[in-house]
């Protein structure tokens, strides 16, 4: 739709991507203070995985549509509708939405959901238990139930639901093998991550740490390394916060929530700032094409 002379037909949706975008790469000079705090109030109603959804969205903003939220937010009356439309959304009215911004800024539908560790487990080629079944069904709504705390901000009982999800799932992984193991794992780091995003939540910065100690004790894993470098920057252990960074944007060289820190770290240190990581490489060979 057109932004010059007329209100686009769902200025709320325009509205929703750019703030995705400028909220993750922080960029207020683009926002209204106003505005600004609808979008902060809007990210605070997500979970830590619908937090990761948006930040992988921004890394496909088209650029036409960052011009096109542009023109609306220098747009008072647009500025205040698409506002206004963004306070009142419900929170499965802003799964929706972020559901029709994923899909449009890939220029694709949105890829399936995952199965669950529950569902990869029904489908395994080995005869699972009945009991482990049980015990990762309830870690996952355990899981589940901390997300909706998190998301009301109740970080406190949000982590006791993922406690005892990572209680039930380390029970689970004591019978299992191979790809089934594999599965549960995922799950019992997911619940140990997000227990770090409570703590940093609730300036706990040693608790965080340890949270995300407890999922690299299993190797390295690109959102610990993000997590922890978050809590060492808030400790000023900034050397280390900076190792970690440095890890975790080697990891995915798309992720500028990662480089922001990692220049805010650097800028800190008083160092000059690290280099992009170099490409894979297959990428190398490709661009070298």
């Amino acid at each position: 739709p057109r932004v010059c002379g007329s209100v686009p037909r769902h200025p709320q949706t325009v509205w929703f991507r750019a703030s995705i975008h400028c909220v993750v790469h922080a960029r207020p000079t683009m926002m209204n203070p106003e505005m600004m705090k609808a979008a902060t109030d809007m990210m605070s109603k997500m979970s830590p995985e619908e937090m990761n959804q948006m930040m992988e969205m921004t890394k496909k903003m088209d650029p036409s549509m960052m011009a096109q939220a542009q023109a609306m937010m220098n747009n008072p009356a647009m500025a205040a509708q698409a506002q206004q439309a963004m306070q009142n959304l419900s929170p499965q009215e802003l799964k929706s939405r972020m559901a029709g911004a994923s899909a449009a800024m890939g220029g694709a539908p949105a890829a399936p959901k995952p199965k669950s560790a529950v569902e990869q487990l029904k489908g395994s080629s080995m005869v699972i238990d009945e009991e482990v079944l049980s015990h990762v069904e309830r870690a996952e709504a355990l899981k589940l139930k901390g997300n909706t705390h998190f998301k009301a901000a109740e970080y406190e009982a949000a982590i006791g639901e993922y406690e005892q999800g990572c209680a039930l799932a380390e029970e689970a992984i004591r019978e299992l093998s191979g790809v089934d193991e594999k599965a549960v794992i995922e799950l019992l780091h997911a619940c140990h991550l997000n227990t770090a995003s409570c703590r940093l939540k609730l300036r706990q910065w040693g608790e965080a740490v340890e949270a995300a100690n407890t999922v690299l004790r299993d190797g390295p894993h690109r959102k610990a390394l993000f997590r922890r470098g978050q809590a060492y920057q808030q400790l000023a252990r900034l050397d280390e916060a900076r190792t970690d960074l440095k890890k975790a944007a080697a990891m995915d060289r798309s992720d500028a929530t990662v480089a922001a820190a990692l220049a805010e770290v650097e800028k800190a240190l008083g160092v000059e700032p690290s280099p992009p990581p170099a490409a894979p490489p297959a990428a190398a060979a490709l661009a070298a094409a």
